[in-house]
């Protein structure tokens, strides 16, 4: 498994770094500024990143 900072874009082959909003989390490019849901790196998240991202609340807003 992959820590975010090693995930690779499925379009660029650019960096992406894991965002948090209020009711969502996302993938982002750094250099083409796609975004990518959870769903399509399911298979490369490690397991820090996925503690990250289910200890946060979704009703924050």
């Amino acid at each position: 498994m992959k820590k975010d900072a090693d995930l690779k874009c499925k379009d660029c082959g650019g960096p992406i770094k894991l965002l948090f909003g209020c009711c969502s989390v996302s993938f982002c490019c750094m250099e083409c500024s796609k975004r990518f849901g959870p769903g399509e790196y399911v298979h490369e998240i490690d397991e820090a990143t996925w503690e990250k991202i289910s200890s946060r609340s979704c009703d924050r807003a």
